[in-house]
């Protein structure tokens, strides 16, 4: 039977063992016997899965939640486990990136990033949150540099993993820049089925590539006396096709 109780005050808040945060009213007074929490919201790390995206359904996993409920007059009452998900992709973030490139020469090492949901949680759970062909752009704006022609290659479009090992991450693997030596910024932008995912940005040191020409530094004299050493020294270097002094092996 239904109380007619309105008077006792009710608090929920998370069992111990997991950290996470209760949001909402917390405390409610019982109408008619039932205590009616209407906004409550909770945040933390998700709910382990397994490599398909699956929750996990041992109950004594880490990060399975559970409410309590208490008030001053009886004994608390303990929810069943509580899942948390992961919400819709909200950023991407950078976790790793080389800190410099060579001009025209694709990166050694590799560019990994990551999408989160509004929580800064990694998403690995895509199946359920229905989301097709999720992908991360790398983009770099060309400044149209009158003395060299700039250029943006390698794979620019990589698809986001969603199941298995690496799961919500995009790797990219060769991009290059071919440009003037100096501090560069990359984008990385997501897309898929959802709108307004916050994107992220790398900056570069461009230096010097592959030689492609010889540029004379000192003139050789006009006159020469036979037999006898110049009375200034030659000297050229080496520039790659964008202008830059380069010390890369190859040759021009």
């Amino acid at each position: 039977t239904t109380s007619r109780d309105n008077q006792t005050l009710v608090t929920v808040s998370l069992a111990p063992g997991v950290a996470g945060t209760l949001g909402g009213t917390r405390t409610v007074r019982v109408v008619g016997g039932v205590a009616n929490f209407t906004d409550l919201t909770l945040t933390g790390t998700p709910t382990p899965s397994d490599a398909n995206g699956a929750i996990s359904s041992d109950v004594s996993s880490p990060n399975n939640y559970k409410l309590v409920f208490t008030t001053s007059r009886f004994q608390s009452q303990q929810s069943n486990n509580l899942h948390l998900v992961h919400k819709s992709p909200a950023a991407v973030q950078v976790t790793s990136h080389p800190t410099q490139l060579k001009a025209g020469l694709a990166q050694t090492s590799n560019t990994v990033v990551r999408v989160v949901d509004v929580d800064g949680n990694l998403i690995t759970d895509w199946d359920r949150l229905q989301i097709a062909g999720p992908k991360v752009t790398a983009g770099y704006s060309l400044v149209g540099d009158a003395a060299v022609t700039e250029t943006f290659t390698g794979t620019k479009d990589i698809s986001v993993i969603r199941t298995g090992a690496g799961r919500g991450t995009a790797t990219f693997t060769d991009l290059a820049i071919g440009a003037s030596a100096g501090s560069k910024t990359i984008t990385y932008s997501y897309s898929g089925s959802v709108d307004s995912v916050t994107s992220a940005s790398a900056s570069v040191t461009l230096v010097g590539g592959a030689p492609a020409k010889l540029v004379e530094v000192v003139a050789p004299p006009v006159q020469v006396s036979a037999g006898v050493n110049f009375t200034a020294n030659p000297r050229v270097k080496l520039q790659d096709g964008w202008n830059n002094d380069t010390s890369e092996a190859g040759s021009a």
